[in-house]
């Protein structure tokens, strides 16, 4: 009984420590993602070409489409700021109950279950981080690699048009991924 209540203590003591370990090793795990991976997106010359040449009927049909998907973008990408900014927020909230949640350590089989699972909710929320930072650098790496092979046929227009639906696709499907990434957190590391 004394071990568990020595245990406990060197817990609440040193709680902010053990966590501040944890962050640091989830920011160098996004660092090392990241790592030399630069964010330039742009319009591929060829599309941009197409895009000069069109006629004026088929140029008020792209810029109206293209008004569209632009407002499909914005609202993704107000969308995953505001997940990122509620995930931040989430372990500020929940970094202060850790020194309590440890204190139950001591306790009977079924007290010292909090800290069990508090713990596992910790180092979800942590890892959490590292899932939205990979999907977002999947969606760049999607979006960097050009046209799907299938379109060599196709219509210039008909290509750029795949383009633009293939990068609002992508950017709609980061969105997803990164507000599920609790979700796929837990399954994956089975918490």
């Amino acid at each position: 009984m004394f071990i568990r209540v020595a245990i406990a203590q060197w817990l609440v003591s040193y709680n902010i420590t053990i966590m501040k370990a944890l962050f640091t090793s989830c920011g160098n795990l996004v660092g090392h993602l990241g790592q030399n991976q630069s964010v330039e997106l742009s319009i591929d010359p060829a599309q941009a070409e197409v895009i000069k040449d069109l006629g004026f009927g088929t140029s008020i049909v792209f810029l109206i489409l293209a008004v569209f998907l632009s407002l499909i973008v914005i609202i993704c990408g107000f969308f995953l700021l505001y997940n990122v900014y509620f995930r931040f927020l989430k372990i500020m909230v929940i970094v202060p109950f850790g020194a309590i949640a440890s204190s139950t350590l001591a306790g009977n089989r079924g007290l010292s279950n909090t800290f069990v699972a508090y713990m596992k909710y910790f180092i979800s929320v942590v890892f959490e981080a590292v899932t939205m930072a990979l999907a977002i650098l999947l969606c760049n790496q999607f979006i960097s690699s050009g046209l799907p092979t299938f379109t060599g046929d196709y219509e210039d227009w008909a290509k750029t048009l795949i383009y633009l639906g293939e990068m609002t696709f992508t950017v709609a499907l980061t969105v997803g991924t990164v507000k599920g990434a609790q979700n796929l957190t837990s399954r994956a590391l089975g918490l």
